[in-house]
C-alpha cells in the first residue's frame, strides 16, 4: 500500500468514527500499515511464523513428524511439478515472461510512450524527460 492509498481509508476512518483515528494516531505507522514499512515485510502482515506453518500445514498438525515433513514434501513436489507444466507451456508458446511481468512491461511502455528523453551532457548523466500531450508527437 503507498501512502495516497493509506490516507484515503485512514479518512474514511476519521470521518466515520474519530476516535477511532485518534486511536490509530497513538501507534506507529510503521507497527500497523503497509504504506510506512519501507519494504519490510513485502507485503505481507502476518509476522506470526505459527500463524503461518498453521495455514500451510492444516491438516497434518496431529501426524507425526515422519508424516508431516512428507505431507509438506509431496504437497511441494505437487506445487513445483503443477507450475513446472504451467512454465512450460508458455515456453513452448513463445512467451519470454509470465504474464504478471508482461503486464508489468506493458504498462509501463505505455506510459513511457508518452515521454520523451532529450539528452544534454551524458558524461554527468543530465537529461531533460518530457512527457508529451500526444504520443505521436516526436
Amino acid at each position: 500500500m503507498i501512502e495516497p492509498r493509506f490516507f484515503y481509508y485512514y479518512n474514511i476512518v476519521r470521518d466515520t468514527n474519530a476516535k477511532a483515528a485518534q486511536w490509530l494516531n497513538n501507534i506507529p505507522r510503521e507497527k500497523w500499515t503497509l504504506a510506512w514499512d519501507n519494504g519490510r515485510r513485502w507485503g505481507h502482515m502476518t509476522t506470526n511464523l505459527a500463524e503461518f506453518i498453521n495455514s500451510v500445514l492444516k491438516k497434518t498438525q496431529n501426524l507425526p513428524i515422519c508424516s508431516m515433513v512428507m505431507a509438506t514434501y509431496t504437497r511441494c513436489n505437487k506445487f513445483f511439478v503443477q507450475r513446472g507444466r504451467e512454465v512450460d507451456a508458455m515456453i513452448n508458446a513463445g512467451h519470454v515472461y509470465s504474464e504478471i511481468a508482461s503486464k508489468t512491461i506493458q504498462d509501463a511502455q505505455s506510459k513511457a510512450n508518452t515521454h520523451r528523453v532529450i539528452t544534454f551532457d551524458r558524461s554527468s548523466t543530465r537529461f531533460l524527460v518530457e512527457e508529451m500531450q500526444h504520443p505521436r508527437e516526436v
